[in-house]
């Protein structure tokens, strides 16, 4: 006679020859504390972590690769499970790799869903992970909150989403990212799509926070406010940061960030940016706020509003160069700037690319508005017919500096000559972007 074991009876011989874990170890090791982590050092770990929210507040460290050969995770930290991760998770310069995330309508998507006050995350890389959710996706993390640290943290994933999109986090506020980077493929549906950061700040008075020393690699793909490093810029300030992924979107859109209302210093961006609609910028779509000794190479096109630097500028830029060239389909089109627009400010800047566009275009700013300011800016120009008082022979600004070019720049703390051409073909370089 033949028997059949019940399915309830063969899990439950399956769970009696998996690893028993005393209460005082439910790990392969350790504590729980500072001076005594937990041990995370098998998948096994990694999905009693992932599923024991009580733990979310303790300190773990991963003590070697794990490979989690295409099993789907859950999101360490959880905003549908009302507690963050508040904890640290040191993973030691190892690698989780293989693994898939998805949270369906749910936010904060991540191999840590939501990342709160306290909570540290350092030297832990992901690889080969795809990651798909609605709000707040990232890589390594969804949502990065106040008082949140991420250090020296790298994410290889191709990451998906609706709203805040990002190669690394999906959102940031009042936390601090340093020294790490992202490199997989991101596309985003709606608005804030990065190759980094999707959106930082948004959130009033929470909307600071500070990331540098970090840099995106992917190309990106969104709709509408999309850069290669981050999509929106409502609040913090970024810092020695670069993207060089091209990006393409359908508006604002900026090889750097989409769209930016604080503070970017020495950063850059090296990817073409494509744009099916308006407002496109070689660094930056649209910027309210100030933009200071940056730079971008890739060359823009777009429908209006397209600059080989920025698209739109409401706010300051000075200490800045762009190289690439500048297309529109339409109108309003500059080598540095398609638009300057009330109260903006452009000082020190100078830009190479050519330029193309129907009405207000070429030159270095395509159209500038009453009360914005122009002050020891350049453009590069060989046709006399079109040249202003900013124009510019290759001569004048690849060559020693003379008494009509580069007034008022400091060649001592901020800019240095190219005069071998071994570093930006004789133009002048930024120092702090070495």
């Amino acid at each position: 006679m033949n028997y059949r074991i019940p399915l309830f009876v063969l899990l439950g011989l399956t769970l009696c020859l998996l690893p028993i874990h005393g209460e005082d170890n439910p790990y392969s090791g350790g504590e729980g504390t500072e001076e005594n982590p937990y041990q995370i050092s098998t998948a096994e770990d990694w999905f009693r972590l992932s599923g024991t929210p009580g733990h979310w507040s303790q300190h773990f460290a991963l003590e070697g690769d794990i490979d989690f050969e295409n099993a789907a995770l859950h999101p360490i930290g959880s905003d549908q499970q009302g507690k963050a991760f508040t904890g640290t998770f040191d993973g030691k310069k190892h690698t989780v790799r293989n693994g898939q995330i998805t949270v369906g309508d749910k936010s904060s998507a991540g191999l840590f869903g939501t990342l709160g006050k306290g909570g540290v995350l350092k030297n832990i890389s992901v690889e080969s992970f795809t990651v798909t959710g609605k709000m707040n996706v990232g890589g390594l993390v969804g949502f990065a909150g106040n008082g949140s640290t991420i250090d020296a943290c790298s994410s290889a994933a191709d990451v998906s989403g609706l709203q805040n999109v990002g190669g690394l986090a999906g959102r940031q506020e009042m936390a601090t990212i340093k020294n790490s980077s992202a490199s997989g493929k991101v596309t985003g549906s709606s608005i804030a799509t990065g190759g980094f950061l999707g959106l930082s700040g948004g959130s009033g008075w929470a909307s600071g926070g500070t990331i540098s020393r970090c840099r995106a690699t992917g190309a990106v793909t969104g709709a509408q406010v999309v850069g290669g490093f981050v999509g929106s810029v409502q609040g913090g300030t970024i810092s020695h940061c670069s993207a060089s992924g091209t990006v393409t979107g359908k508006r604002t859109v900026g090889g750097f960030a989409g769209g930016s209302d604080d503070t970017l210093t020495s950063c850059f961006a090296t990817g073409a940016v494509k744009n099916e609609g308006p407002i496109s910028g070689g660094f930056v779509g649209s910027s309210s706020g100030t933009i200071s000794e940056c730079y971008s190479t890739g060359n823009v096109s777009g429908n209006a509003d397209t600059g080989g630097l920025a698209g739109k500028i409401s706010g300051r830029v000075f200490n800045c160069y762009a190289l690439g060239n500048a297309e529109s389909a339409v109108n309003y089109s500059g080598a540095l700037a398609a638009r300057m627009l009330e109260q903006s400010a452009l000082e020190n800047c100078y830009a190479v690319g050519t330029v193309k566009g129907k009405a207000f275009s070429g030159g270095l700013v395509g159209k500038k508005s009453e009360g914005s300011t122009i002050q020891n800016c350049y453009w590069q120009q060989s046709d006399a017919d079109k040249a202003d008082e900013s124009a510019r022979s290759k001569e004048a600004l690849t060559g020693p500096q003379d008494e009509n070019t580069f007034q008022g720049w400091d060649f001592e703390k901020t800019w240095s000559a190219d005069e071998d051409q071994s570093v930006n073909k004789g133009y002048p370089y930024l120092k702090s972007t070495r």
